[in-house]
């Protein structure tokens, strides 16, 4: 969550060690509480099979094998490819961040929760 981790590192410029455990500690349990909205959190893949030059090959238009074409079904391999084609760099095993549509919490909410 990264408005936790914001929290905590302001917590512990501005109060210390102590402050940033306690607001890591809070946002850990409304985490587990359940209170969180789906869009507080943050989702998405690590890249386990794919590195920054699979990716490179990935994103180019000529023609895919049966391999490339498996990887690109995996939704954050081709997001991660359509980033690295745009300039972004990827190791094995970097996470790559997926943002949630904007009114995911909002359905949740009307739907899953009541």
């Amino acid at each position: 969550m990264n408005r936790a981790l914001a929290a905590a590192t302001a917590a512990l410029l501005r109060d210390g060690v102590g402050a940033a455990c306690a607001a890591a500690a809070a946002a850990k349990r409304h985490l587990l509480s359940g209170a969180a909205a789906v869009d507080e959190l943050t989702l998405g893949a690590f890249l386990w099979r794919v590195d920054h030059g699979d990716l490179a090959r990935l994103g180019a238009p000529a023609p895919r094998s049966a391999d490339d074409a498996n990887a690109l079904r995996q939704p954050h391999v081709a997001l991660a490819a359509r980033r690295a084609a745009k300039g972004a760099v990827y190791r094995l095993g970097e996470f790559v961040e997926s943002a949630p549509p904007a009114c995911a919490s909002r359905f949740f909410r009307a739907h899953v929760a009541s």
